[in-house]
């Protein structure tokens, strides 16, 4: 698979993922939903199960730095590092190269794609390479950008991304860790990451039709601005998904792009797990963006403590209190005498909203907040 099309979908998992925390966390200004229902609960502690599938997981692979090689300079070293993604689409490039303590050093480094599209672009102030041969290997530590559409991001932090290629030189997978990062967009308040990883395996399809794409996430000590997180507090503990989307192999092409990965029902979570203030669930369902580029979709969750989470949304939102006397009636009734068990809620994202759906328990529905345009195209 192209490296542009699997950061490009990557990139989209992510904001994916990371819009759903803001509207679940009672931002007012995001959301998202499910498909099937949700994992059975488990006996103890907080009534879930871990709901992570570690099938993919794997270490990362270590960054060997580039041995220079006698008499050749060094921006003639970055041109042979770069060469494998250049030619698989993307663009790569750097204001200057040093060779430094044995190790290749490029500073302004750039790296973004598809060629015809610019979907997405990261940039580096400094960073190491490694991998002329096999995989290609960047760290850096200090300022970064990210661009994703009309999404502008300035990254702080230590970022190690692989993109692992295969004999043929073929991208395999892509995985990317980042520590102590700090992410923010214009002058916002940024948001504290203590630990990020991601990592996709593009599925091997025949004739030019790619199978699916897995990927995983996982995000740990995240602190957003307070301003956000009204329902939940400002502090996540942990969010970790498995997700996949189908995406065209061979297309290099904006259009393709948001027609194959986001669109509603395109990307398909396996499993999500959220420890966040009072929530804690696990679930799993559908995603994508309607043609507004709002989230769009379906998740079935199992929430412990269903009653304590309602009312630390009702505390930021304000319910309609008819619907959620309702709401607590029904769910009192299942809870029996276990009202921090653990039980089964279903959350739409539809035209612009995302619902909780009281239908199956003959109660109207709770309206968690609106949902803004998340990915367009600049």
């Amino acid at each position: 698979m192209k490296p542009a099309l699997l950061i490009g979908g990557a990139l989209v998992a992510v904001a994916v993922v990371a819009a759903v925390v803001v509207v679940i966390g009672g931002g007012g200004e995001t959301s998202w939903g499910n498909a099937g229902a949700p994992a059975a609960v488990a006996a103890g502690g907080a009534g879930l199960p871990v709901a992570h599938d570690a099938s993919l997981a794997r270490a990362n692979p270590p960054a060997a730095s580039v041995a220079p090689l006698p008499g050749l300079p060094a921006d003639a070293e970055f041109d042979i590092w770069a060469a494998p993604l250049r030619s698989a689409g993307l663009v790569v490039t750097a204001e200057s190269a040093i060779t430094q303590g044995g190790e290749l050093v490029v500073t302004g480094l750039a790296i973004a794609g598809p060629a015809s599209a610019q979907v997405f672009r990261w940039t580096a102030a400094t960073a190491v390479l490694g991998g002329r041969t096999g995989n290609n290997v960047v760290e850096s530590t200090g300022a970064q950008t990210l661009t994703v559409g009309a999404l502008d991001v300035s990254v702080v932090g230590t970022t190690s991304i692989t993109i692992e290629r295969g004999a043929d030189g073929a991208v395999t997978a892509l995985s990317i860790e980042a520590r102590s990062l700090s992410l923010a967009q214009g002058e916002a308040v940024p948001t504290l990451v203590g630990q990020l990883s991601l990592r996709l395996v593009p599925g091997q399809g025949e004739g030019g039709i790619a199978a699916r794409t897995a990927v995983q996430f996982r995000a740990a000590d995240v602190v957003l601005p307070a301003t956000e997180t009204a329902a939940l507090g400002p502090e996540i503990e942990l969010i970790v998904a498995d997700l996949g989307f189908d995406g065209a192999a061979t297309s290099s092409s904006w259009t393709d792009i948001l027609g194959a990965v986001p669109a509603p029902g395109a990307i398909g979570v396996t499993s999500i797990e959220i420890r966040w203030g009072v929530l804690e669930a696990i679930g799993e369902g559908t995603l994508g963006l309607d043609p507004e580029g709002r989230l769009a979709g379906t998740l079935s969750f199992a929430v412990a403590d269903p009653l304590t989470v309602l009312d630390a949304f009702h505390a930021a939102e304000a319910f309609d209190r008819a619907a959620l006397a309702q709401f607590y009636a029904a769910l009192l009734e299942e809870l029996g005498p276990d009202p921090a068990a653990a039980l089964p809620l279903t959350v739409d994202l539809v035209d612009g909203r995302a619902v909780v759906r009281g239908a199956s328990r003959n109660a109207g529905d709770l309206v968690l907040g609106g949902l803004p345009p998340l990915f367009a195209p600049r």
